[in-house]
C-alpha cells in the first residue's frame, strides 16, 4: 500500500492572492496537445525572467484546488473510473502505473492526425513539454516532523520564496530490494523550474537548494534513483546497505555489460562520478555551490 500526502508550506500564509487558470492540468502522465503545453509553459518562463512571486504563488494556489477537485488522475472506484474525494486508497503498482499518456501518442488514431494535433506527453521536450529539476529523497519517518518545521522556518522568512516548491510526501514500506529502503521511510519530493538554456539561474534557487541539501546532508539520506539531479549521488555508496549485493547481482546477470552505461556507473560510484566543479557547476545541480564561482554570480 502506498500513502501520499501534499504538503503546501506556503499556503497559509498568503491569502487574497488571484488564481490564474491554468488550462492544463499538472499530470505530466496524462494526455494534452502541444499548443496547450505552450500556453502552460510561456507564462512560467516569462514568470521566471522577471522573478514573480505572486504568478508563481496564484499558480500554487490553483494546483491545490485542481488535485483536491480532480485527484490528480487518481480514482476511489477503480472500475468506473470515478474520484469521489480524498482519500484515496489503492496497491503501490497501480498508482506507480497510472497515466498511459506513451499509448495515446503512439496508437494509430492519434498519428494520423497533423503533427501539431497530436496528443503528446506533458514532459515530452519535442514539444516544448515541461522542463523540471526533480528532487526526490527518501528519509526516515522519525525525522519528517523535524524536516517539516526547518521548512516551516524558511517559509516564516519569506513566504512568497516557497510557493515553488508544493512538496509531496509518499510513505513507503520497508523493502527486500538491493536499493529499495531497509526501513519504513517517507519520500519527499519537490520539482523547481529548469531553464532550457544551460546554467541559467532560477528564481529563489537558494531556497530550493537549502532543502535540497536540509535531505542529503543534514538529515544524510538517500535520493531516488530515477530522479534527481547528479549530485545528489555523491557518496550514494554510504547510503546503500546493500549497494554491494546489487553489484554481485548485476555483474552475474550481466557480465558483460549490456545494459549498463556510464551514467549508473558514477551514480552508483562504480566508475566515474556525476559530480564536476566547473564555473557554474551548481546551476545544473553538478555540484553543491560551495564556492562563489560554482553559482555564477556574474548571472545574479
Amino acid at each position: 500500500m502506498a500513502l501520499q500526502l501534499c504538503f503546501f508550506p506556503s499556503r497559509l500564509l498568503l491569502p487574497g492572492v488571484q488564481v490564474l487558470y491554468i488550462p492544463v492540468p499538472d499530470f505530466p502522465f496524462l494526455s494534452c496537445s502541444p499548443t496547450d503545453l505552450k500556453i502552460e509553459c510561456f507564462p512560467e518562463e516569462a514568470a521566471e525572467a522577471i522573478g514573480n512571486s505572486t504568478f508563481f504563488c496564484s499558480v500554487a494556489k490553483n494546483t491545490v484546488n485542481t488535485i483536491t477537485s480532480t485527484g490528480g488522475a487518481l480514482f476511489n472506484d477503480e472500475q468506473q473510473q470515478h474520484f469521489s474525494g480524498f482519500p484515496v486508497v489503492g496497491y503501490f503498482h497501480k498508482f506507480q502505473a497510472r497515466g498511459g499518456c506513451q499509448y495515446t501518442y503512439s496508437n494509430s488514431t492519434n498519428l494520423a492526425l497533423p503533427e501539431s494535433e497530436r496528443l503528446v506527453c506533458g514532459q515530452d521536450f519535442r514539444a516544448y513539454g515541461q522542463f523540471w529539476f526533480h528532487v526526490s529523497v527518501s528519509i526516515s519517518i522519525s525525522d519528517v516532523g523535524s524536516f517539516i518545521r526547518d521548512v516551516k522556518q524558511l517559509r516564516d522568512l519569506s513566504p512568497e520564496r516557497l510557493c515553488l516548491l508544493d512538496t509531496t510526501l509518499r510513505f513507503l514500506k520497508a523493502s527486500q530490494a538491493y536499493l529499495g529502503p531497509k526501513n519504513d521511510a517517507a519520500q519527499i519530493e519537490f520539482i523547481t523550474f529548469r531553464d532550457r538554456r544551460p546554467g541559467e539561474p532560477q528564481t529563489y534557487e537558494d531556497v530550493a537548494e537549502e532543502i535540497e541539501q536540509l535531505l542529503l546532508f543534514k538529515y544524510n539520506r538517500k535520493p531516488h534513483f530515477g530522479k534527481n539531479r547528479p549530485h545528489a549521488f555523491r557518496d550514494i555508496g554510504r547510503k546503500t546497505n546493500n549497494l554491494s549485493k546489487f553489484l554481485l547481482a548485476r555483474n552475474k546477470l550481466d557480465p558483460q555489460g549490456w545494459f549498463s552505461s556510464d551514467w549508473p556507473d558514477s551514480v552508483l560510484g562504480i566508475r566515474g562520478s556525476p559530480v564536476t566543479t566547473n564555473d557554474g557547476c551548481a546551476l545544473e545541480g553538478l555540484c553543491v555551490c560551495s564556492e562563489a564561482r560554482h553559482c555564477a554570480p556574474d548571472k545574479g
